[in-house]
């Protein structure tokens, strides 16, 4: 599962926005918005991949370990 504080945190550490994010990531804001919110728990791998790259992280970075 995707752990919401670390993509907040990481997102906040890029110095993104929600919208900037979404952009760079090739997913919509509204995506953001729900990860960050815990509402969406296991989203696609591919989308997991393109947030990490363009965070400058890794999906297991973002991940809770559950």
């Amino acid at each position: 599962m995707i752990d919401a504080n670390e993509v907040r945190r990481a997102r906040r550490r890029a110095k993104l926005s929600r919208e900037e994010l979404a952009g760079l990531a090739e997913v919509t804001p509204l995506t953001v918005a729900r990860l960050e919110q815990g509402a969406t728990a296991r989203p696609p791998s591919s989308q997991m991949v393109r947030l990490a790259r363009a965070l400058g992280t890794t999906v297991e970075a973002l991940d809770d370990g559950r």
